[in-house]
């Protein structure tokens, strides 16, 4: 809490480790959202223009929203057609999305902003060619 108040939601950057945190500020009527960086533990959530409703599963927000369960259509079509789930931000309701990894949600007066504080860097190296890799190598074709 000291942090958030210190510094504001940006204090995330620092964290390690699996976390869904969940800010009510009485100034403004805002609620902030802040997951971890690899979306560990999904938080789900609804926006409507006079409250934000999250929990980790659907059945949640449809109890205390009291909105009704809706396929979503796109996303079930998708599921069924390339056989996985799809990634983004979508669920298989209308109107409930997921929070994508490393993002925070700042909510107030039927407003939302999603703001990503961190996201992979993918740097390869062009090869290796170290005795632990050959070593390594050569013990798996003979294995094989």
């Amino acid at each position: 809490r000291t942090q958030y108040l210190a510094r504001g939601p940006s204090f995330v950057d620092e964290l390690n480790g699996q976390f869904v945190l969940a800010i009510w500020s009485d100034e403004g009527r805002r609620v902030v959202l802040m997951n971890d960086r690899y979306g560990l533990r999904p938080v789900r959530y609804c926006l409507t223009d006079s409250a934000v409703f999250f929990g980790p599963e659907s059945k949640v927000i449809f109890e205390l929203s009291q909105m009704p369960k809706t396929l979503n259509r796109q996303w079930a079509e998708e599921l069924l057609s390339v056989g996985r789930v799809h990634l983004g931000g979508e669920t298989l309701f209308e109107g409930v999305g997921v929070l994508p990894p490393g993002t925070i949600l700042e909510w107030s007066g039927g407003k939302c902003r999603r703001s990503k504080y961190w996201d992979y860097t993918y740097d390869p190296v062009p090869s290796v060619d170290t005795p632990v890799i050959n070593d390594l190598c050569g013990l798996l074709e003979q294995s094989v």
